[in-house]
């Protein structure tokens, strides 16, 4: 009787417990991997080693969890040259044609898009902000501001008599 549907006769009832035990397993286990790489960056920064440490760094980075739509974080190389040597110059010179090449891909474009995106619009905001904070527009703001939080005013209909504010 206590047997999940279409498992054969005399199996075992499924145990909710067993599944919340295996997803907390799994989240320790994330969490393990991410306290790790931070060990394991602490551990680089005190070896005195700085390309060690920066390596260590961006992998303790990389673990860390991030929104989907999120671009992934540019992770730079560390290269160690030496000018009066020219030990590392080679790799130097290929990190630079990786690099150069990662942009003209598409990936990187976006991400750049997506950057100037979000710095225009936080300035937009700002100077925005700024504009309505004015001696000459600060008690309509603040008018503005307050009918809204006394549910008089929609927040659109709001930002609609503010941006008529900034166009007279």
């Amino acid at each position: 009787p206590g047997a999940a549907p279409g498992a054969p006769p005399g199996a075992p009832k499924p145990d909710a417990r067993s599944d919340a035990s295996a997803a907390a397993g799994d989240a320790a286990a994330r969490s393990d991997a991410s306290a790790a790489a931070a060990r394991d960056a602490a551990a680089a920064a005190r070896s005195h080693d700085p390309a060690a440490a920066a390596r260590a760094a961006a992998g303790a980075a990389a673990e860390a969890p991030r929104p989907a739509d999120r671009p992934r974080p540019k992770q730079p190389e560390v290269l160690i040259t030496t000018a009066t040597t020219g030990e590392g110059i080679p790799e130097l010179l290929a990190s630079i044609d990786r690099h150069r090449a990662a942009g003209a891909r598409g990936s990187v474009a976006s991400a750049r898009l997506a950057r100037a995106e979000s710095q225009i619009w936080a300035i937009l905001e700002e100077r925005a902000r700024a504009e309505l904070s004015t001696p000459a527009r600060r008690a309509t703001t603040a008018a503005t501001l307050q009918a809204v939080a006394d549910h008089e005013l929609d927040p659109f209909a709001a930002v609609d008599r503010l941006l008529a504010s900034l166009r007279e």
